[in-house]
């Protein structure tokens, strides 16, 4: 009886895992698309500047981290008064121009990225305050990738930084991703010598006013 029982767990076994040892290793698994996970949702209007907000709030926060980074590796210096309340403070400070026409469902998002980046600071204390080491590996790009994993599980929103070069596997680059960082690293095509038209001017114009603004 129980050599039966025994036989049939291992055919029942061997029948639920066969396709699975048939597929490629590392393969995506299907279902499970990215949209289906989002938690914030946004007006398709809205969305490339809410993208746009959302990343130089990010490279505001990354600029008041690089700014403390001699006081962060200084072996000498235990506490080095840099605490979630202090980067916060700082934080909104930096980004208080680019608040004035969010919208408030981007106010909402953007709160929430002020949430998570304190948390980060929050939780690396211990790591930031400790005596006698200077390299802590604390970097901007560190509380970048802690920040986003913290936002996405809140707000459903990706951060991540993909590159052609990347350390973190969190950056790999999806296939969107891929195509454009390879449309980007393509030599650009010699310019020829004509008078440009009315909408090429235009979205010039747009780009220039939204690099002032950055």
């Amino acid at each position: 009886m129980v050599t039966r029982r025994a036989a049939a767990f291992a055919a029942m076994v061997l029948l639920t895992t066969a396709p699975a040892m048939a597929e490629e290793v590392g393969s995506r698994a299907k279902g499970g698309y990215p949209e289906y996970l989002f938690l914030e949702k946004t007006p398709r209007a809205e969305a490339r500047s809410t993208a746009e907000k959302l990343a130089r709030t990010v490279i505001a926060g990354r600029m008041i981290i690089f700014a403390y980074s001699g006081k962060l590796t200084d072996p000498e210096l235990g506490d080095k008064g840099f605490s979630g309340e202090v980067f916060e403070k700082q934080w909104r400070a930096a980004v208080d121009a680019e608040m004035l026409d969010a919208t408030p469902n981007q106010k909402r998002i953007i709160e929430k990225l002020f949430w998570a980046g304190r948390q980060v600071i929050e939780n690396n204390q211990d790591r930031i305050n400790v005596k006698g080491i200077a390299w802590k590996h604390f970097l901007p790009a560190k509380w970048e990738r802690e920040m986003g994993q913290v936002f996405t599980a809140r707000t459903g929103i990706i951060i991540k930084q993909p590159g052609r070069n990347y350390r973190s596997p969190v950056n790999v680059p999806d296939d969107v991703e891929r195509s454009t960082l390879e449309h980007s690293s393509r030599p650009a095509a010699p310019r020829t010598r004509r008078r440009p038209s009315t909408r090429r001017w235009a979205s010039r114009r747009c780009i220039a006013t939204w690099s002032r603004s950055a």
